[in-house]
């Protein structure tokens, strides 16, 4: 009995001894001794240089021994430029001892990973750097020259499991250099949790990190799965919600071209809910992808509208190559605006169209007025159709095209009298404004004297071409003038509608009573007509008139025969109103001609 006290206190303190030197050679393992073999073993997967800063081991009391490295740096390959393509500040795996020698089974308790940044590079043909990453096996891998090649995917010898993944403060960067100026996103403050992870199937998992976000405004749980075979990961079922108005708005303009911050919201409002059903990705990228984004209760605010948009609501699917506006509606100037569309092959052609519909937007709670050519109110309903190519400006303003068709009701023309502008213009006919004003009765009268134009409704059928639109039959209706012609308007905010003002027979009637020689400007049906142009830019606009039709209609009526006679007394020549004397008429008529030229052109 003392003899197996003995035995069995040697083996505990041999048991002891064992465990102690086992702690020791954990504790004091310096990791930088191997480090080329471990470089080595990295980078017999990889293609890329490796490097790392310390390695160590470490033993917890349920004997979990964890390998720990710190500042590991994987190098960007040339192609894509310099740089590192990830770098971890700090990585935890630790083995289930236990089940290794008991169960024969490689558990990994926990693989902890601080503060990684991952580098996403596409290059303007396409390539993906994330894609030369992983080492391909030789086109003789069957051959015994290959064999010493691991191929991905390739199986262990015992099942291999995580208990616990978890990522903190990661970064991811996206830099994709097909577009001008490069895009350039960020996940920042990524937060990753995963249990049960395995090659066998799917496990659980939740994110949450900031985009164009210096706040966690992403938060997703759903699940995924690895596919060694193909060197891919599928996500599914998974579903979460970001807040718009967490929302980096200094972010997002970096993002576009300087030519479109300007269309971009001040800010935004809303809770957008998430639906992954699949998405795979790889190497090679993505290759499936499967989303629904929905949005209720959306505002933002637009820099030159009077008010924001309200109530927006908006339905999007996106897969790995369109994405499709299924709808969107939302109320804008105290009516609705609601549209669908499309943007397909959004990594490389870029093709969009956009159907959208307007009803009972009132302009002057709509669009500022400082920004319109001309300040403008009314009523607005319509529908909108284009297509289009690209995301930078030129190149989409020379691919858009389209149509609209916009009817304004009860609208009017603020800071701008049409009519007393077209007549002012007649300067031949001395003081024909207030010759006309005061021979009116009181309702003529006051249109007259009115600062702005009253109008019934304006229709503006309008066709989208190189980036410029035209309303080839445009209809500016008032209570007693048509004003029909072409209207085109230029991106910048430029319009000039060209046309034929046609006043109406009541008050042509009124107007020749008082000043007899506006009767020259009579069509068949009485009524004055007079060709007038209505152009501007933002804040400004002009009325002009066809001094040479007015030149013609008053030399081919009874004026011109007035004066051509006045004239022809004044110089003692007879026989000029007779045209005896061919060379000496013509002479007298020219110097009429260049006399009304003249009080036309008159400001």
């Amino acid at each position: 009995m003392k003899i197996l006290k003995v035995v069995l206190l040697s083996l505990l303190g041999l048991t002891l001894a064992l465990l102690a030197a086992v702690f020791v050679f954990i504790k004091t393992f310096d990791g930088s001794r191997y480090k080329p073999q471990i470089i080595g073993a990295i980078k017999s997967v990889i293609d890329r240089d490796v490097d790392f800063a310390r390695a160590g081991l470490d033993i917890s009391w349920g004997l979990d021994i964890s390998f720990k490295i710190s500042d590991l740096a994987v190098s960007e390959n040339r192609t894509f430029g310099g740089g590192d393509f990830l770098h971890i500040k700090d990585i935890s795996v630790s083995l289930d001892i236990p089940a290794f020698i008991f169960k024969k089974q490689l558990l990994v308790s926990a693989v902890n990973i601080m503060g990684p940044r991952l580098t996403i590079i596409r290059n303007k043909d396409g390539a993906v750097n994330a894609a030369t990453l992983v080492k391909q096996p030789p086109q003789n891998a069957g051959t015994d020259t290959g064999a010493d090649t691991p191929a991905v995917g390739a199986a262990l010898p015992l099942p291999l499991s995580v208990s616990a993944l978890n990522i903190y403060d990661g970064t991811i960067v996206y830099l994709d250099k097909s577009f001008q100026p490069p895009l350039s996103v960020s996940v920042d403050g990524l937060e990753f949790k995963a249990s049960g992870v395995s090659l066998g199937g799917p496990f659980p998992f939740t994110v949450k990190a900031g985009v164009l976000s210096s706040r966690k405004n992403l938060r997703l749980q759903g699940k995924a799965a690895f596919d060694p075979s193909r060197g891919e990961v599928c996500i599914s079922d998974t579903e979460g919600r970001t807040d718009l108005s967490e929302l980096d708005m200094q972010r997002v303009a970096a993002l576009l071209p300087a030519d479109l911050r300007a269309f971009l919201p001040a800010g935004l409002k809303g809770k957008a809910d998430i639906t992954l059903s699949r998405m795979t990705a790889g190497a090679k990228g993505l290759s499936a992808l499967q989303m629904e984004l929905g949005l209720n209760d959306g505002e933002a605010g637009i820099k030159d509208l009077v008010l924001p948009l309200e109530n927006i609501s908006a339905s999007v699917s996106v897969t790995e190559s369109d994405i499709k506006l299924k709808s969107f509606s939302t109320a804008a100037g105290g009516g609705r605006i609601t549209a669908s569309g499309g943007l397909n092959d959004y990594a490389a052609g870029r093709v969009f169209n956009v159907n959208a519909s307007i009803s009972g937007v009132k302009l002057q709670k709509f669009l500022a007025q400082d920004k319109m050519p001309l300040k403008t109110e009314g009523d607005v309903t319509g529908k909108i159709i284009l297509d289009g190519k690209g995301f930078s400006p030129d190149e989409t303003l020379s691919g858009l095209s389209g149509e609209a068709d916009i009817v304004v009701q009860q609208p009017a023309l603020k800071d701008i009298n049409i009519l007393r502008a077209a007549l002012d213009k007649i300067t031949v006919l001395p003081f024909l404004t207030d010759r006309v004003v005061a021979a009116m009765p009181d309702k003529y009268r006051e249109r007259f004297n009115s600062k702005d134009t009253m109008l019934k409704k304006i229709e503006l059928p309008v066709k989208i071409s190189d980036g410029k639109a035209t309303a080839e039959n445009t209809l500016v209706a008032g209570e007693d003038f048509i004003l029909a012609g072409k209207t085109e308007a230029g991106m910048d905010g430029s319009f000039s509608l060209e046309g034929q003002l046609e006043i109406s027979e009541e008050l042509s009637a009124l107007m020749t009573k008082a000043v007899k020689e506006l009767e020259y400007f009579f069509n068949k049906d009485k009524q004055i007509i007079i060709p007038l142009k209505l152009s501007g830019k933002a804040g400004s606009a002009k009325v002009e008139i066809d001094s040479g039709y007015i030149a013609d209609r008053l030399l081919s009526g009874g004026i011109g025969t007035q004066l051509i006679g006045a004239v022809g007394k004044t110089l003692d020549r007879d026989d000029v109103s007779s045209g005896a004397d061919g060379e000496k008429s013509g002479s007298v008529t020219d110097l009429v001609n260049s006399v009304i030229d003249s009080l036309l052109h008159k400001k």
